[in-house]
């Protein structure tokens, strides 16, 4: 027998919801009605510590301000943040608010002023949201109700175990679908998921560290430190020392067509460069790009590269007489290829011009890789 059992529940606005719930009858209505009254007594759980987080008072004085300063003001006096979709809500839109100690489910609703908006609280966030149609069915029937799908903000910063000094470009990704981010050169990062994935895990990683698992919900609250230890590998001294290391580089290339596809592909990156004087950033540039690789058996072939999105900022507080701007460009993105366009470092004919030794060999990804070292010799003007 398939059950469906109607309730009525709360949101964070002051309106009232229809829940739906359904099961299998086993093993009689007794043990049925049981299960359904732990059940209801877990949603009467939720929604009362839903109703106590919106009942907070908030004050804000009669004044014209933006739905930004609004949420900022309310961060203030109540320690929530907020995530949201910046396509739901122009947060430069000014309103007029006046509030003196009242409810901030009421406060939320005069600022909002979009009735088909909702929002719940986890942890020390407030989730606003537009409820996302979802057709259920089971084996008897079918019936049509309203998923709640919203934004969930992860923040956090990636530091090393051993010296607490940031970690940058530490990759940050959800582990069930593999999308993610890049810590900022302060260890930083932010990354925005889908609700449904709330009980999903993140991984980090970085080169040279041992990877880490994390459960999604760890990072609801706050803004976590995540310490990353160092991944060393136990190696035999002799090994070190007799390895050649022209010979690995000499190995390195002649296996290029055995570890480099001869297809075609399309890649999805990010970029991002940095301009410092001294300690002082002078300018920033980020991108989404997407890039045509050919072939590595095709010599001479062009890659390109295309501009999805990307955005820039200058710091010209500088007071020096004459600014010098260095600037790479994207293009330098396809030069670093050391594959396909090999530096004269790199090449037969200029080993002999190189001096060579190994400093040291890292992990990555369970794989030993080996830190060459090199240096012009003396006599060598060209190198």
């Amino acid at each position: 027998m398939s059950v469906l059992i109607k309730i009525n529940c709360k949101t964070g606005k002051n309106v009232k919801k229809t829940c739906y719930t359904s099961g299998k009858a086993r093993g009689g209505i007794s043990r049925l009605s049981e299960a359904f009254s732990i059940l209801i007594l877990f949603f009467s759980a939720y929604l009362k510590g839903q109703d106590i987080a919106f009942g907070q008072q908030v004050t804000i004085n009669d004044t014209i301000l933006t739905i930004q300063q609004a949420f900022q003001i309310i961060n203030k006096q109540t320690s929530f943040n907020f995530s949201y979709n910046p396509d739901i809500i122009d947060i430069s839109k000014k309103i007029r608010v006046s509030s003196f100690q009242e409810p901030l489910g009421i406060v939320l609703d005069r600022i909002l002023a979009d009735p088909t908006l909702e929002y719940r609280i986890i942890g020390k966030q407030i989730i606003i949201y537009r409820p996302v149609k979802h057709l259920i069915s089971d084996n008897t029937a079918g019936f049509n109700h309203t998923d709640s799908v919203y934004i969930i903000e992860l923040n956090g910063r990636i530091l090393d175990m051993h010296n607490r000094k940031p970690v940058p470009f530490a990759n940050i990704w959800l582990v069930s679908r593999g999308t993610g981010t890049v810590a900022n050169l302060e260890g930083y990062f932010s990354l925005k998921i889908n609700s449904q994935y709330i009980y999903d895990s993140i991984g980090i990683s970085c080169m040279g560290y041992k990877r880490i698992i994390l459960p999604v919900t760890d990072f609801l609250s706050e803004t976590r430190n995540i310490y990353l230890t160092t991944d060393l590998i136990p190696i035999q001294e002799v090994i070190i020392r007799q390895t050649n290391p022209v010979a690995l580089l000499r190995s390195a290339l002649d296996n290029i067509p055995k570890n480099y596809s001869d297809k075609h592909l399309i890649l999805n990156s990010f970029y991002r460069e940095i301009i410092r004087k001294n300690n002082n950033i002078l300018a920033v540039s980020e991108a989404i790009l997407q890039t045509y690789k050919t072939g590595y058996d095709q010599a001479g072939a062009p890659d390109q590269i295309k501009l999805i999105k990307g955005r820039k900022t200058k710091d010209m507080s500088g007071k020096d007489s004459v600014i010098i701007k260095l600037k790479a460009g994207l293009n330098t993105t396809l030069l670093l290829d050391v594959v396909k366009n090999h530096p004269d470092f790199l090449t037969e004919e200029h080993f002999s011009a190189y001096s060579y030794k190994i400093k040291d060999i890292i992990v990555n990804n369970q794989d030993e890789l080996y830190v060459i070292q090199f240096a012009p010799r003396e006599g060598f003007t060209d190198a």
